[in-house]
């Protein structure tokens, strides 16, 4: 079970997203090189805020946070 605390504003969304992809890896096939595959494997051994402090300074993660947004 992989759990993040929301450590910034607006995070809620991010955070349950990334939730819902990571507990089900059993069913879902990342790429291996990909932005969400690369925050997993070097998080998995953190503690659920240092996760979420890890999210806020993920400057990939939050730039397509950001596009998406925008392009909304």
């Amino acid at each position: 079970m992989f759990f993040m605390k929301e450590t910034f504003d607006n995070a809620s969304g991010p955070v349950a997203l990334i939730h819902a992809v990571v507990n089900k890896l059993d069913e879902v096939e990342l790429e291996e090189d990909s932005i969400l595959s690369q925050f997993i494997s070097g998080t998995q051994a953190m503690a659920p805020e240092d996760r979420g402090n890890a999210l806020l300074e993920n400057a990939d993660i939050l730039s397509a946070l950001k596009a998406a947004q925008d392009h909304h």
